[in-house]
C-alpha cells in the first residue's frame, strides 16, 4: 500500500496486517494486528489508547515488523506469539522508537518464541516483561527515563556497533532477576546494589561516580569485566577471566572476593589499581586444568586485616600468585603453590601464614624489596616457603615446621632461629643479625656460596657448597659435622671463618666428582680442635684439600686422601701445635707459610702411613712419632723436611714381621736432617717373636746429628734382645742374643727384670749404702765361678736389702756354665739389714764355693745377729757344706726343701 493519503485505524477497531508493505503514513488509534514479515516506510503514530501489535503464529511464523523512520509510541507496543516458538521482531533499522511518558512497551509471555526491539529506544513510559526481550539495535543511543520492568523475564540489551549506550535515569526493576551485562560499558552516577537486583557482567566495564555494591547473601559473576566505580563487597564477588577494579575496594567482614581459574575463560586475572584492606575473605583458585589465579594490587598495599583471610585453595592444578606488597595481619593460608610477587615491595607478616599442602614462593625484586617476619609462619611437614631474592627480615614471632628456603636473600634476624623448629635451605645467601642460628642436633643445612654473619651453632650436620664465610662466632658442638664439599654444580668448596674458633664435633673436607676439592679459611686467630674433636680430609674424588687456618690439635686430625692427592695446611708465621692425635693416613699433607712451624707437643702423637711435607717448615718432636694408622696396623710414615725430636719425644716402633710396611715401622726422612733426642720404644705386635739375626730398619735419613740415648722395649725375653745399629743413613734394630752383666756393687737401689734374663754375676758383688736389689718375678741369675752377693756390710755399719718374691719356680739363682756343680758359685750372705728380708718361691742351686771357713762354705750364710730372713717355698740344692748357715740371726723356713748337701742341710 502507498500514496500520500494517511491510513487511520479508528478507534475501536483492528487492521489486520500479514506479510505486507505500507508506504503510506499510518495513524493508529484503535489495533494494528502485524503477522509475518511487514515493513511501514512512511510516518507511524501510535496513540494513547492504540495498540501496536506483533504476533508470531505457526501460519505466518515469527512477525517482524521493519519500521523505516523514528516514532514515538504514546499508546501500547505489545511482542508477543500465539503458537510453537515463532516469536515477534520489531526493527528500526535508523531513528530512535520514543516509548513516551504513559506509552508501555509489553514482552508478552505468549508462546515460546523470541522478543526483540531492533530500534534505538528512548523509554520514557513503561517497558514491561513477562518474556525475555533482546535489545540489539548496532550503534545505538539506547535511553531509559521511565520504567523498564523486568521482574518477569529476562532482558538482555545487545550492544554493537560504533559508540552503543545505554544510559538511564528512569527505573529498571528486575526484581528476583539479574541484570546480565554482556560487552557493555556501564556509566552510573547512582549508587547500585544487588541487594535489589541481582548483576552480572560479562565483558564490560561498570564505572561512574555512583558505588557498586554487593550486598550480603547475593552473588556477583565478575567475567572478563572491569569496575571502575567504588566498590563494596558485603557478599560473594566471584572473578573469572581477566578483570580489574580501578577505584577503591572494600571486601567486608564475611563477604568472599573469589577469583576462579577456569576451562571457559582461563586464568582468572584480577587487577586492583590501588591498595586495599581486606576484612573478609579472599580466595584464589581453579576449577579445571592448570588455569590459576592471579591478584595484582598496582599502587599501595593489600592489607589482610586481623580476623581477615586470604585464602589459596586446592582447586585444580593451576598456581595461585599474589602480585601485590603485603601487610598480613590476618591469615594467609596456603593448600596450593602460591607465589607471592611485587616489584619493590615491602611485605610485612603480623600476623598468620599457615602454609598446609602447596609451596609459598615469595618471589622478590626491584629496589629494595622486603618480607619482614613478625608474626607466625607455619609450614607442614613436606611443604616449604622459598624468599627469593630482596630482604628478609625476622625480628620477632615464630617460623616452625616444613623447611624455608632462601635463595639470593639477605636475612636480618634478631630473632634465634633453629632448625629444630623448621628445616632450611640457603642458596646465594647473606644470613646477617644479633639472633643466633642453630642447626639442631639430627637436622641437616646444606648453606651454597652463603654468607653467614651472625652467631652460628652447630649441632646437627651442616655441608657448605660453592665460596661461602661466617663471620660471627662459630659453634661446632660435639657430635655435629660441618662438612666443606666441593661438587661439579658449585665448584670447589670454599669456607671462610673470619675469627678463631673451637671444633668439638667433626670437620669434614671432601668432594663429590672430578677434582673441585675444598678449603677451609681461618681468617684470625686459632683453629682449636678440643679433645674429642675430629678434623678429617677425606677422601671424596680427586680435589685438593686445604686449611687456611693456625692449628692447635688436641683431638684428631686425619687425612685420608688417595696416595696421589695432597692436603695443604698453608698459613703464613702460623705456630701449629699437636696435642692431640695427627693422622697422615694416606696421601701427602703438606704443611706451608713463611714463618711457619710444626710442633708435636708432649702428649701428641704424629702417626700415619703417608708423606707428612714440612720442607721450611720447622718440625719438632716432643711427644710420639707412629708409622702406621694405629696399633698393630704397621706402616710407613715419610717426612719430607728437617725433623727435631727432643729430648721428651719418643719414636714408637711396632714388629709384627719382617716385611717393612705391611709388618713392621719405619720412619722416613727423605729430604732434610734429622736431629734426635729422646727415646726409641719398641713393641712385638701380632704375635710376632723375632729371631735371632733378624734386622728391621725403623728409620732412614739424608743425614743425622743426636741420637736416641733412651731405649725401651729391646729387651725380648727368652735370652733374646734387640740392639741397635745406627749407619750413615738409617738407624737398624738387630735380633741379638742377651747378655746382662753385673759386675759392680750395688749401692742405689735396682731392679734385675725377667725380661733382661739371664742376668749374669762376674764377681762377689755387695748390695750396701741402703740399697734394695729386687730380683724380679721370672728372672734368672747366673753366677760365674766364685761369685755371689753379700747383703749389707757389717764392719761398714752399711745395710742392704735383697727382695725376692716369686711364684713357683719362677726366680732361679744358678751356676753360669754347662756343667755345674756344687759350689761352683759363692752363695748369698746376709750380713747387716735394715729389715727382715723375705724371699718366696726361689730356687738356689750350686753354691756354697770356698769360703776362709769351711763352715761358712754354704748357700745361704747368715752372719750378723741382727740379721732376719723368711723363707717361704725356697729350693735349695746343690750346696756344699749346708744348705742354710746361720752363724748368727735368725732364719724361718716354710714350705720349703733342702737336698743334696754334702753336708748339714742348716747348721
Amino acid at each position: 500500500m502507498g500514496g500520500t493519503g494517511t491510513l487511520t485505524v479508528d478507534p475501536g477497531t483492528a487492521l489486520l496486517v500479514k506479510s505486507s508493505t505500507i508506504n503510506a503514513p499510518v495513524a493508529n488509534q484503535g489495533l494494528f494486528d502485524v503477522h509475518g514479515t511487514n515493513s511501514i516506510n512512511a510516518a507511524l503514530t501510535n496513540v494513547s489508547g492504540a495498540t501496536l501489535r506483533i504476533q508470531g503464529d505457526n501460519s505466518l511464523g515469527t512477525s517482524n515488523l521493519t519500521i523505516a523512520s523514528s516514532f514515538t509510541n504514546n499508546g501500547a507496543i505489545v511482542l508477543t506469539d500465539t503458537l510453537g516458538s515463532f516469536g515477534a521482531v520489531l526493527n528500526m533499522p535508523s531513528g530512535t522508537l520514543t516509548n513516551a511518558a504513559g506509552g508501555t512497551i509489553d514482552a508478552q509471555v505468549g508462546a515460546g518464541g523470541t522478543r526483540t526491539l531492533g530500534a534505538e529506544l528512548n523509554n520514557q513510559g513503561t517497558v514491561t516483561l513477562g518474556k525475555a526481550l533482546t535489545i540489539n539495535r548496532a550503534g545505538a543511543a539506547q535511553v531509559n527515563g521511565g520504567t523498564i520492568n523486568v521482574s518477569g523475564a529476562d532482558l538482555t540489551l545487545q550492544q554493537g556497533g560504533t559508540t552503543p549506550s545505554l544510559t538511564t535515569s528512569g527505573t529498571i526493576a528486575i526484581g528476583s532477576g539479574t541484570l546480565a551485562i554482556s560487552g557493555a560499558t556501564v556509566a552510573a552516577s547512582q549508587d547500585f546494589s544487588t541487594a535489589t537486583t541481582g548483576l552480572t557482567l560479562t565483558t564490560a566495564t561498570w564505572g561512574g561516580s555512583g558505588k557498586l555494591t554487593v550486598a550480603a547473601a547475593t552473588l556477583l559473576n565478575l567475567k572478563s569485566s572491569t569496575i571502575n566505580s567504588r566498590l563494596v563487597n558485603q557478599g560473594a564477588l566471584d572473578v573469572h577471566g581477566t578483570g580489574a577494579f580501578n577505584d577503591s575496594v572494600t571486601n567486608a567482614s564475611a563477604a568472599t572476593l573469589r577469583l576462579v581459574g577456569d576451562n571457559s575463560l582461563g586464568t582468572a586475572n584480577l587487577t586492583a589499581l590501588n591498595g586495599f584492606s581486606n576484612d573478609g575473605t579472599i580466595v584464589l583458585t581453579d576449577t579445571l586444568g592448570s588455569f590459576g589465579a592471579v591478584l595484582h594490587v598496582t599502587n599501595g598495599t593489600l592489607t589482610n586485616a586481623v580476623a581477615a583471610t586470604i585464602r589459596a585453595d586446592t582447586g585444580a592444578r593451576g598456581i595461585r600468585t599474589l602480585d601485590a606488597q603485603l601487610d598480613n595481619e590476618g591469615t594467609l593460608t596456603v593448600r596450593h603453590t602460591t607465589t607471592l610477587s611485587k616489584t619493590a615491595a615491602a611485605h610485612v607478616n603480623r600476623g598468620t601464614i599457615d602454609v598446609n599442602g602447596g609451596k609459598l614462593t615469595i618471589q622478590q625484586s626491584g629496589t629494595t624489596p622486603t618480607f619482614k617476619q613478625l608474626g607466625t609462619l607455619t609450614i607442614a611437614s613436606g611443604d616449604t616457603v622459598l624468599v627469593s631474592s630482596g630482604s628478609f627480615v625476622y625480628d620477632s614471632g615464630t617460623i616452625s615446621g616444613g623447611r624455608l628456603v632462601l635463595s639470593a636473600t639477605s636475612v636480618s634476624a634478631a630473632h634465634d632461629f633453629s632448625t629444630a623448629s623448621a628445616a632450611l635451605s640457603m642458596t646465594s645467601t647473606t644470613w646477617s643479625g644479633t639472633g643466633t642460628l642453630t642447626v639442631a642436633t639430627s637436622t641437616v643445612l646444606n648453606p651454597a656460596s652463603s654468607v653467614i654473619n651472625a652467631p652460628f651453632v652447630n649441632q646437627g650436620a651442616v655441608t657448605v657448597s660453592g665460596t661461602g664465610s661466617i663471620n660471627g662466632s662459630v659453634t661446632n658442638a660435639a657430635g655435629a659435622t660441618l662438612r666443606v664439599q666441593g661438587n661439579n654444580s658449585l665448584g670447589a668448596g670454599n669456607l671462610t671463618v673470619a675469627s678463631a674458633f673451637t671444633n668439638t664435633g667433626t670437620i669434614a673436607l671432601t668432594d663429590t666428582l672430578g677434582t673441585f676439592g675444598a678449603t677451609l679459611n681461618v681468617t684470625a686467630g686459632t683453629l682449636v680442635n678440643a679433645a674429642g674433636g675430629v678434623i678429617r680430609a677425606d677422601t671424596g674424588a680427586g680435589g685438593t684439600r686445604t686449611f687456611n687456618a693456625t692449628f692447635d690439635n688436641q683431638g684428631t686430625f686425619i687425612a685420608a686422601i688417595p696416595v696421589a692427592q695432597t692436603t695443604t695446611i698453608n698459613k703464613a708465621s702460623a705456630a701449629h701445635q699437636n696435642s692431640g692425635t695427627w693422622t697422615i693416613a694416606s696421601g701427602t699433607l703438606t704443611i706451608s707459610g713463611a714463618g711457619a712451624s710444626f710442633t708435636n707437643a708432649a702428649g701428641g702423637t704424629v702417626q700415619g702411613g703417608g708423606i707428612f711435607k714440612v720442607t721450611g717448615v720447622p718440625f719438632t718432636n716432643a711427644g710420639a712419632i707412629n708409622p702406621g694408622t694405629g696399633a698393630g696396623a704397621t706402616g710407613v710414615l715419610k717426612i719430607v723436611g728437617n725433623y727435631t725430636q727432643g729430648s721428651g719425644g719418643v719414636l714408637n716402633v711396632e714388629l709384627g714381621g719382617t716385611t717393612v710396611g705391611t709388618q713392621y715401622d719405619r720412619l722416613v726422612d727423605s729430604a732434610g736432617t734429622v736431629t734426635l733426642n729422646g727415646a726409641l720404644r719398641v713393641t712385638l705386635v701380632n704375635g710376632f717373636t723375632p729371631a735371632l739375626g733378624d734386622t728391621f730398619t725403623v728409620l732412614t735419613f739424608p743425614s743425622r746429628t743426636g741420637t736416641l740415648p733412651t731405649l725401651n722395649g729391646l729387651l725380648l725375653g727368652g735370652g733374646v734382645q734387640l740392639d741397635t745399629v745406627w749407619t750413615a743413613t738409617s738407624l737398624r734394630i738387630v735380633t741379638i742374643a742377651l747378655s746382662t752383666t753385673h759386675a759392680t756393687d750395688i749401692t742405689t737401689s735396682q731392679t734385675w727384670s725377667a725380661i733382661a734374663s739371664p742376668h749374669i754375676v762376674s764377681g762377689y758383688l755387695r748390695v750396701v749404702n741402703g740399697a734394695t736389689l729386687t730380683i724380679e718375678d721370672g728372672a734368672t741369675v747366673k753366677f760365674d765361678a766364685g761369685a755371689g752377693l753379700q747383703i749389707g756390710d757389717t764392719t761398714l755399719g752399711q745395710p742392704g736389702s735383697l727382695a725376692m718374691l716369686g711364684t713357683p719356680g719362677r726366680i732361679r739363682l744358678t751356676a753360669n756354665t754347662g756343667t755345674p756343680a756344687a759350689g761352683f758359685w759363692k752363695g748369698l750372705e746376709v750380713q747387716k739389714t735394715g729389715a727382715p728380708l723375705a724371699w718366696r718361691n726361689v730356687d738356689i742351686e750350686y753354691a756354697g764355693g770356698t769360703r776362709p771357713n769351711l763352715i761358712d762354705e754354704s748357700c745361704i750364710l747368715l752372719v750378723d745377729p741382727g740379721a732376719s730372713i723368711d723363707l717361704d717355698s725356697v729350693h735349695i740344692r746343690q750346696c756344699i757344706h749346708a744348705g742354710v748357715h746361720h752363724a748368727a740371726g735368725t732364719v724361718h723356713v716354710h714350705r720349703s726343701e733342702i737336698d743334696t748337701v754334702t753336708g748339714a742341710s742348716s747348721a
